[in-house]
């Protein structure tokens, strides 16, 4: 594994670690536990993890913007999409670590609006949105590969933190996978020549 991504790893571990664990309530006292476990200072910060919401009810957007705008400054960079058509044309242009879907969606249904998420950035980690009456179609999206999911009305701003690093940590855990595995498969292509050759 790459020194980089194991590296990278133990950081996202570390500042799980710190969002369930630390107790201070002031974005001071977020900030200096957060700078104790990455043990650098505020100019050697890692970059903040980029998401994209896809959200209809701008109620719900700014109130998601509020909590990530809070204690989480810095963690996080938001982008904000009304529809998956603008998602679409979003994750043409730009990739992310996390895509944070309302599961509500009209048009496209919750599971196809995360087929077309899929579609277009093959690897993002899904965080769903659903409202308490149709948990069973977020349940559903997790077994057909979301990471988590929230219920809305329920959301504390150290859940949802914790729900997108999660989630971000299993995008870098999948990205290693897939390099080991393109590695072993050129190894293996290595041998086979090697062995033709001789």
């Amino acid at each position: 594994m790459h020194g980089y991504h194991r590296n990278y790893l133990k950081y996202l571990f570390r500042s799980e670690t710190v969002l369930r664990d630390n107790t201070a309530d002031t974005e001071v006292g977020f900030r200096r536990a957060r700078l104790a476990v990455l043990g650098v200072n505020a100019m050697e910060e890692r970059p903040a993890k980029t998401i994209l919401l896809i959200e209809k009810e701008p109620g719900e957007a700014r109130l998601i913007r509020e909590m990530l705008n809070g204690p989480a400054s810095g963690f996080f960079e938001l982008d904000h999409v009304e529809s998956i058509r603008d998602a679409e044309k979003y994750l043409e242009r730009r990739s992310v670590d996390v895509v944070l879907l309302d599961a509500s969606l009209a048009q496209p249904s919750g599971m196809e609006a995360i087929g077309r998420v899929r579609t277009a950035s093959p690897r993002v980690s899904i965080v769903l949105l659903s409202n308490a009456d149709d948990e069973a179609t977020a349940i559903q999206a997790i077994r057909e590969g979301a990471q988590d999911y929230l219920i809305k009305g329920q959301i504390e701003p150290r859940e949802l933190m914790r729900a997108l690093l999660n989630a971000a940590e299993q995008k870098i855990i999948e990205e290693i996978q897939f390099i080991e595995k393109e590695r072993a498969e050129a190894t293996l292509d290595c041998i086979g020549d090697a062995v033709i050759c001789t």
